[in-house]
């Protein structure tokens, strides 16, 4: 899942739209079995790593991958194309510490399939409901 850059006034729009102001994350960890990259920060790794007990260097060879376009890091996926830190209960293991452009779903990016997987945003009543309508 390749997040979708926003504009600023596209950013706004999302943020003062009724259907984003009312959005919950149900945790139902759908978003994190989409493929795609979850990009890094530098405070994203140094974050992780502390929360994992673990060193920067043996935590960026451990869970990151460079992405095609060969600008920092991005999470590992599992086999299945989920998330590295996705765990048999299809919670977030570092939900605590999660990566920034997680913490920015839905307000800060999005995905085009996010309106048909998101439980979140299905709960507030379908396709009419995200952000790409408020767009």
């Amino acid at each position: 899942m390749l997040p979708v850059e926003l504009n600023k006034n596209d950013s706004a729009k999302i943020m003062q739209s009724d259907s984003a102001n009312r959005f919950v994350c149900r945790r139902c960890g759908k978003c994190c079995r989409e493929p795609g990259y979850v990009y890094l920060t530098a405070a994203d790794v140094d974050r992780i790593a502390a929360f994992l007990s673990m060193d920067v260097h043996v935590f960026t060879a451990q869970y990151t991958r460079l992405p095609p376009e060969r600008r920092g890091l991005s999470l590992n996926e599992k086999d299945d194309r989920s998330c590295v830190f996705l765990d048999a209960q299809g919670r977030c293991a570092i939900q605590a510490v999660k990566p920034a452009q997680c913490a920015a779903f839905p307000h800060g990016w999005k995905y085009k399939e996010m309106q048909g997987v998101c439980e979140g945003w299905k709960a507030l009543g379908g396709t009419g409901s995200t952000p790409s309508a408020a767009l």
